[in-house]
């Protein structure tokens, strides 16, 4: 508690601070804004769903986190393993309906992030705090280091691969199609469903809370938990991200191998 309401009292003097520096990310602070937004307005409309559309909604849970373990997290970030075309289309269908960015941005921002982790050069560096690990790092420029970093690593295996091409060409459409209509497509031809109820609470409602998941693996995971395996690692065992993760165990079939 007291953690969260030093970060609460913090925001108007990290905010004033980044304003005077000039490199708040307007563009991505206003989206990520809108989202929230979006996401409040389902939470009114839940009511209103039928129960198909409810269940739909959470079907797309594990489905998108499907796309972030198995696809562009363990596949095409680590690749921890191999998959025919079909398989890795499936994936970035499902990564698509995420909207976590394209396969090539978030894996690239992934490896960074291990190589360079909990320093300058890391996107969302845990040691700037915990609003940064989880969102802030989206309101703001990416830092120098980091920018040098993803102009010096190879990514080329990445965009060799036909399907992340492809997907990154249609960046950003495709994504905000799969995320936002597509599920609401489908609610109103299958069964009925009023196309803005879908769209607000299959769409909206379940992205931004699936985003927020994802992103206290950077957050609280870091910086809250046990270190069973090396106390001096920022990493942590945090018992509510497992709970939250268990909806992603799929992910555990890829075969891990180290970096």
């Amino acid at each position: 508690m007291d953690l969260s309401m030093k970060m609460v009292r913090d925001i108007p003097k990290v905010v004033g601070h980044h304003w005077k520096e000039g490199n708040i990310n307007w563009p991505m602070g206003i989206y990520i804004t809108l989202v929230h937004v979006a996401a409040f307005s389902g939470l009114f409309k839940v009511m209103d769903c039928s129960r198909e559309t409810l269940i739909w909604a959470f079907c797309l849970w594990p489905i998108s986190g499907f796309g972030i373990t198995v696809g562009v997290h363990r596949l095409w970030s680590h690749r921890s393993y191999e998959a025919h075309w079909s398989l890795r289309f499936f994936l970035m269908l499902c990564n698509s309906i995420a909207n976590q960015g394209s396969l090539y941005h978030w894996a690239r921002d992934h490896r960074v992030h291990h190589k360079f982790s909990e320093t300058a050069a890391d996107p969302h560096d845990a040691t700037r705090g915990f609003f940064f690990a989880h969102m802030g790092w989206l309101f703001v420029k990416k830092h120098p280091d980091v920018v040098k970093a993803g102009r010096e690593m190879d990514f080329s295996d990445l965009m060799e691969d036909p399907i992340v091409y492809y997907q990154k060409k249609c960046d950003p459409w495709f994504a905000l199609y799969m995320c936002y209509v597509f599920p609401a497509q489908i609610a109103s031809h299958y069964w009925g469903e009023e196309f803005w109820n879908a769209f607000f609470v299959s769409g909206a409602l379940r992205y931004c809370t699936v985003l927020h998941f994802t992103w206290f693996v950077n957050s609280a995971a870091h910086l809250m938990g046990d270190h069973p395996y090396d106390v001096l690692s920022y990493p942590a065992e945090n018992p509510f991200c497992v709970v939250v993760r268990c909806r992603r165990g799929m992910a555990q079939l890829a075969p891990q191998v180290p970096l």
